[in-house]
């Protein structure tokens, strides 16, 4: 027989270097299970964080401490200046910012002191951000309520398809009336109330507003 085609005896090793060889090596096991979770450990640490930058996000503190949610719309209503005398005129300039969502309405529920300023209802100027404004008071162009000091105004989009966002750069509203005492022009709202002041999101037909700031003014003798 030729000596290549002679078939060898498999070689049998014995002792501690066979034990050695056979089986998965315990040092390369352990490197790859503490990277396994390291690994588990910084994707939870990742989820963490952006769970707390969501959370974090959504609210922030107003002037006032009142908690607020930042991705909502907001009301300001802005006096043309802090300080008056008995009988100045004052205006109060009404801002919507609706935060780049589109919108088809707002409702303004506005209340004031009759006795520290006089409005009537030529002091209510609507402006052309919303194409049609219509009084609370039976749905008519009856803004203002001397008597109870309610100021009651809904700012109309005719469609859907007109929808649009609302920027702060211009007032939707401007009120104006004769001061007689310092007093305040109060916008009224309760998150998730519907019957006060709100902004209506197109398609959701939702109340998106989430932070109202009213206005203050004083006489000075």
């Amino acid at each position: 027989m030729h000596p290549a085609l002679r078939l060898r005896s498999p070689q049998v090793r014995s002792g501690p270097s066979a034990l050695r060889s056979s089986g998965p090596s315990a040092r390369g096991f352990m490197p790859v299970f503490i990277l396994l979770l390291l690994v588990i450990f910084l994707v939870g640490l990742g989820g963490a964080l952006i769970i707390f930058r969501e959370r974090s996000g959504k609210e922030r503190k107003t002037e006032e401490g009142k908690t607020v949610e930042s991705a909502g719309a907001s009301i300001r209503v802005v006096p043309d200046k802090q300080e008056y005398s008995e009988g100045d005129v004052a205006s109060f300039a009404v801002f919507v910012d609706s935060r780049g969502i589109p919108v088809i309405g707002v409702d303004f529920e506005f209340s004031y002191d009759p006795s520290a300023i006089t409005i009537e209802q030529s002091g209510v100027i609507t402006s052309e951000v919303f194409p049609r404004f219509l009084g609370g008071f039976n749905q008519t162009k009856d803004f203002v309520d001397p008597a109870t000091g309610t100021i009651s105004i809904g700012g109309l989009i005719a469609t859907e398809s007109q929808a649009k966002a609302v920027a702060s750069d211009q007032p939707v509203v401007i009120i104006q009336g004769i001061v007689e005492k310092s007093g305040k022009l109060t916008a009224e709202f309760t998150k998730g109330a519907t019957d006060d002041t709100n902004v209506t999101q197109a398609g959701e037909s939702m109340d998106i507003l989430t932070e109202v700031e009213s206005a203050s003014f004083t006489v000075v003798q």
